[in-house]
């Protein structure tokens, strides 16, 4: 949670008329801490967390909920959404669809995570979910849509965010399972890390009935445990799919990747975003493609992180965990391969 402002704050009227003031902390799920944060700041950092915006810390100030919500003006159009399986390119994605008067993309905003804790302790209602989504949803220039990007470990909120917003719209975003397991695996401990405790979680948010004991469970290697992180998140996305229907289109990153251009339009359409197919095709050629996503103003090519990720004993584990997920999914039924009515590129 980030310091409180001691200097004179504006009042809450002109907080919540301005979307500048992004809300950052949701603090006993009844107060709403803001950050005067610009549209060039918010393309400065990775992402909209305590840790990237201690800099705009002495612009805080914190409302009541109910304050806000009665200052709020009429909502603006409902936020798209881009949910994802980690380690996909859903931060380049979201960026890439960040054009002023289109669409201003929002990545991982801290509050989503406060909102997922109180969801994840049954303590989340539509009283404190729609003010926070009608303060997201603001745009910063008129004629755009915000897009969303939460983090994965808020993907509980798939089904509550899109039932409570009847309009909204969602993009799946997923990696296939062998680049996932490499990414993890090329972030060494913190990787592996990672995925264990992502999964304590998971476990409770998306339970699978894949049977196996503690025991077994705690037996699993480290990249059998984050297999399992990306299984729970493609049933995740399979529950949404089958309860939104069209509202919802997977997303392979590594067509994204193939087909910058035509994914960027369809994401377009689907999302609800103006633009020209001239337009998103320009996007697809701009130097944002050639950025770290994460580290912004630095450029990246991959091989680094390819050659972490490539060993024959790591070949030969992913392989094997390949086979044990597709059986696991089968047990389960679950089609690893979305079917192609569901596809964002169809």
């Amino acid at each position: 949670m980030l310091p409180r402002n001691t200097t004179s704050k504006p009042d809450v009227q002109t907080v919540a008329a301005d979307p500048q003031w992004l809300p950052v902390n949701l603090m006993n799920g009844e107060t709403l801490q803001f950050l005067h944060v610009t549209r060039p700041e918010r393309a400065s950092v990775a992402f909209l967390t305590d840790e990237y915006l201690q800099a705009q810390s002495q612009s805080a100030c914190s409302f009541g909920l109910r304050q806000v919500e009665s200052a709020l003006p009429t909502s603006a159009s409902p936020a798209g959404f881009v949910f994802h399986s980690a380690f996909c390119r859903s931060t380049l994605l979201t960026r890439a669809l960040d054009l002023p008067g289109v669409a201003h993309g929002l990545q991982e905003p801290q509050i989503i995570n406060d909102v997922a804790v109180m969801e994840r302790h049954k303590r989340l209602d539509r009283s404190v979910l729609d003010p926070v989504m009608n303060l997201l949803a603001r745009p910063v220039q008129a004629g755009e849509r915000v897009v969303i990007k939460p983090s994965n470990e808020a993907n509980l909120l798939i089904p509550t965010l899109l039932t409570a917003q009847a309009d909204a719209r969602a993009i799946l975003l997923y990696a296939p399972l062998d680049r996932f397991l490499r990414s993890v695996a090329g972030k060494a401990l913190w990787g592996r890390g990672w995925a264990r405790n992502l999964y304590l979680n998971l476990r409770s948010d998306h339970p699978l009935p894949l049977g196996f004991s503690e025991r077994e469970l705690f037996g699993q290697t480290d990249l059998q445990i984050a297999a399992l992180v990306w299984l729970t998140h493609l049933d995740q996305f399979a529950a949404a799919r089958a309860r939104f229907g069209d509202r919802v289109r997977f997303l392979d990153s590594e067509v994204f990747i193939a087909r910058k251009a035509d994914t960027l339009a369809a994401a377009a359409r689907h999302l609800g975003l103006a633009g020209t197919a001239d337009l998103w095709a320009e996007r697809a050629d701009s130097a944002i493609f050639t950025e770290h996503s994460k580290v912004v103003g630095s450029r990246f090519d991959g091989s680094e992180a390819k050659d972490r990720a490539d060993s024959v004993a790591l070949n030969e584990e992913v392989g094997l965990i390949d086979q044990w997920v597709d059986s696991l999914a089968k047990h389960i039924g679950l089609q690893l391969q979305p079917p192609p009515e569901a596809d964002l590129m169809n």
